[in-house]
């Protein structure tokens, strides 16, 4: 997962990023800290993993949301094992 961190007129801001099953269920929250401006990658493992809800994600289409300042976009991720 990669996602560009561009807050207004250089300021940090709050970046959070929540990965959410189609039914609107939060299963993840990916990032949730104030990051300057730049580009960051998240490796985002579906098994075992602490940032989740549940103990792994079974296969499946999600959506996973960034919010930084007003900024808010939400895009598809699909899993498949």
């Amino acid at each position: 997962m990669y996602f560009s961190g561009q807050p207004i007129s250089g300021q940090d801001r709050r970046q959070k990023s929540v990965g959410r099953n189609v039914l609107g269920s939060e299963v993840a929250t990916l990032v949730d800290e104030e990051q300057p401006s730049g580009n960051y990658s998240i490796i985002f493992d579906t098994t075992n993993n602490p940032q989740l809800t549940t103990n792994s994600l079974p296969s499946g289409v999600y959506l996973y949301q960034l919010r930084a300042g007003n900024f808010v976009e939400t895009k598809k991720l699909v899993i498949t094992k």
